[in-house]
């Protein structure tokens, strides 16, 4: 029988929640998290796509991973941009800004994308943000 993606990704998340992972596992979960919220985001579901984004961002946070902050951070802003929600989209766009701006010492590649990034729910809204590097 084959298995979908999502088949696979539902059956590494209740493998983990069961306690059936090793150390270092909980870096899979929230992957197996965020790929689910793209998955949903990229169905259209996004109140389901923001229920798997916020999970991954209660992981990184607990597991200490500033980068998978930063990236769950960037996925809710992006899905709470869609839903109309821009001031809550705001503010994880920000806080993903921030931490960027922390790691772009010693990696730049992302930073200006994540600018635009933070950008965006502000134009939705027809407000602007002046950010200072």
């Amino acid at each position: 029988m084959e298995s979908s993606c999502l088949d696979l990704a539902l059956e590494g998340e209740r493998l983990c929640k069961a306690g059936d992972y090793r150390a270092g596992d909980l870096q899979i979960l929230s992957a197996i998290y965020s790929q689910l919220g793209n998955a949903y985001f990229h169905l259209q579901e996004y109140n389901k796509a923001l229920e798997y984004h916020r999970h991954d961002l209660t992981l990184t946070r607990t597991i200490g991973d500033e980068l998978g902050e930063a990236k769950a951070s960037g996925n809710l802003g992006n899905t709470l941009k869609l839903l109309g929600r821009y001031d809550e989209a705001v503010v994880c766009c920000q806080r993903h800004l921030e931490i960027t701006r922390a790691i772009a010492v010693s990696h730049l590649s992302g930073f200006p994308q994540v600018t635009v990034f933070v950008y965006h729910p502000y134009l939705k809204k027809k407000q602007y943000l002046f950010i200072s590097y």
